[in-house]
């Protein structure tokens, strides 16, 4: 699957994860996790006005740390690499102040 999103970055094989690496222009490197890229694409059909608000602090959240592993889950991730720094869709979202609630649940038929 391609990231379009991330057109503008050379992207590097890594044959180690299932995780898309890449390098910025300025040479950063990042890996965005399917699980991360799953809960982005959700904000993107959720509050696609928000969206590239959302994509921009992933940038920068790239250049100020230099390595980054956009992961599903920090405690669980795909990726395992030394000297890179785990963030999750909420490390994005919720310092702009862009939340997506899920307020899906099962029935309650049965209780």
């Amino acid at each position: 699957m391609e990231y379009e999103e991330f057109a503008s970055c050379k992207k590097i094989v890594d044959k180690t994860t299932l995780a898309q690496g890449f390098v910025d222009e300025e040479g950063n490197l990042f890996y965005v996790e399917p699980g991360f890229y799953y809960n982005l694409i959700g904000f993107k059909d959720k509050r696609r006005e928000d969206f590239e608000k959302i994509l921009q602090g992933m940038k920068e959240a790239v250049k100020r740390n230099h390595k980054v592993i956009f992961t599903g889950n920090f405690e669980a991730p795909f990726v395992e690499k030394e000297g890179f720094v785990y963030l999750e869709i909420e490390d994005i979202s919720d310092p702009l102040k862009i939340f997506f609630e899920d307020k899906s649940r099962g029935s309650d038929y049965g209780d």
